[in-house]
């Protein structure tokens, strides 16, 4: 009972440092130990995964000054794919904050980013044409930015958002960025596996 006591005393330190609701930053960390426990390896305690998801979340708050609450919403939406496609927290986390950043806020971000993790889950394989594809469409928009896709470097769904991700910041900054970044994500999503 003392040792699920101190686990729990993580969220109540992060909800209080970050302003954020108790309830809701229990839930959204006790969620995040459940998807991703057994990625963090079986030789933490679940205080010491506890800790970690705490430190995702707040590197996540301080750089990209996204409300917890953005975080929980759209994290609820993309949960299920993130277990499916083995998305380590280190990286999801900050890809729903930085869509947050950019006005890709809660269920909207969430959903938006998982209907491409949901396609992109579909994909056997990626050949090249699929991935100058999506360079396109990023071009399309934002005509200066190379994305530097290279079909080498896909080895899961999740490696297309990364590598286009410096291209829609520059996007996001635009007129109507929000929109034009989830047409981008849209496309993604549109893809079909060979």
């Amino acid at each position: 009972a003392a040792q699920i006591m101190q686990t729990y005393q993580v969220p109540l330190k992060l909800s209080i440092a970050l302003q954020g609701d108790v309830t809701q930053t229990t839930r959204l960390m006790t969620q995040m130990l459940k998807i991703h426990g057994e990625q963090m390896g079986k030789s933490m305690s679940d205080q010491e995964k506890m800790i970690r998801i705490g430190g995702i979340l707040y590197r996540t708050w301080k750089i990209e000054q996204v409300e917890l609450s953005d975080l929980a919403g759209a994290y609820k939406y993309v949960a299920g794919n993130a277990a499916l496609l083995k998305i380590k927290p280190e990286e999801l986390i900050p890809t729903i904050g930085y869509l947050s950043t950019y006005g890709l806020r809660g269920s909207i971000g969430g959903t938006s980013l998982n209907q491409a993790l949901t396609q992109l889950s579909r994909v056997t394989q990626f050949d090249p044409g699929q991935l100058v594809k999506i360079e396109k469409t990023v071009r399309g928009l934002v005509h200066t930015i190379k994305t530097d896709l290279r079909p080498e470097d896909i080895k899961t769904p999740f490696d297309i958002i990364r590598a286009i991700a410096p291209a829609m910041a520059v996007l996001a900054k635009e007129p109507a960025g929000a929109m034009k970044v989830a047409t981008v994500l849209n496309d993604i999503g549109n893809i079909r596996g060979g």
